[in-house]
């Protein structure tokens, strides 16, 4: 699982009979592969089978920040909701937003492809990759630079992978420069964002509103001060959580392992 850290201590302890190393995740970042490529080990990973789950995910929590969702439940929780008025817990819609894509994978694409239809006749999507993307043709989406992308995306959905490049690419710095009443969404991994440079954006108010499936650590101290902010939507790492998904990712990774210690191909292997 992606909270079990396999490194050279554990490659050592489990010694030369280990063959194969199966993850039930699409990501790897738990996962020294140089050390399993010195090693001659196998590694597989399940890609391909959350990308739906992950995507519907990403624009439930797009969603859930513009209309302030968790305000309004806390609101009916709290008994707050009182007379109606015309002003109360207003949102805000994305019809002629701009969405931004951090990353037009298999997940940012299906993302973007599940947005779509909210944007409207005069809406737009942008992203940043290190290549032109060929799914990019068929959302009519633009390839622009990241500085581009914070500067003018309403709605930044973040669905690239955690490397050394990613890794705390979201800092204060960032932040700053972001339009004031952005809706920043993290379905990857939580050190993409960092964490404490966040924490300070909200208190300035330089955020509209963050949706978050991803922190670091995981799972957060029911008093991290994360939580404290009405306009930070937290759930607990729920990307991959559909019976259908996670079935489909168990019988996956067994399928890996078995292929592997039966000197058979994987599956779904890593190429190292």
């Amino acid at each position: 699982m992606i909270t079990e850290k396999i490194d050279s201590e554990v490659l050592d302890v489990a010694g030369p009979n280990l063959k194969v190393v199966s993850t039930n995740s699409v990501g790897y970042d738990h996962v020294d592969l140089n050390e399993l490529r010195k090693r001659k080990i196998l590694f597989g990973y399940t890609p391909n089978v959350l990308t739906d789950a992950t995507a519907e995910l990403t624009a439930l929590l797009v969603l859930a920040a513009a209309r302030r969702m968790r305000e309004g439940i806390c609101a009916v929780e709290n008994g707050e909701w009182k007379k109606w008025s015309p002003v109360w817990l207003l949102g805000t819609q994305l019809t002629n937003k701009t969405v931004g894509i951090v990353g037009l994978g298999r997940i940012g694409a299906a993302t973007a492809h599940r947005l779509k239809p909210f944007l409207g006749a005069n809406g737009k999507i942008i992203y940043t990759a290190n290549s032109d993307k060929q799914a990019a043709t068929e959302l009519g989406a633009t390839r622009v630079k990241f500085d581009m992308l914070i500067r003018e995306a309403d709605v930044i959905c973040i669905c690239c992978s955690l490397n050394n490049q990613t890794r705390e690419m979201f800092d204060y710095d960032v932040f700053k420069v972001m339009k004031k009443n952005v809706i920043l969404v993290n379905t990857a991994r939580g050190p993409i964002i960092q964490q404490d440079d966040l924490i300070r954006a909200l208190s300035e108010g330089l955020l509209g509103s963050v949706g978050l499936d991803v922190t670091t650590p995981e799972p957060l101290d029911p008093d991290h001060p994360l939580l404290k902010f009405s306009n930070v939507t937290v759930i607990p790492h729920l990307g991959s959580a559909t019976l259908e998904t996670r079935t489909t990712m168990g019988n996956l990774a067994v399928e890996n392992v078995l292929a592997g210690v039966r000197g058979q191909p994987l599956p779904s292997p890593l190429e190292l």
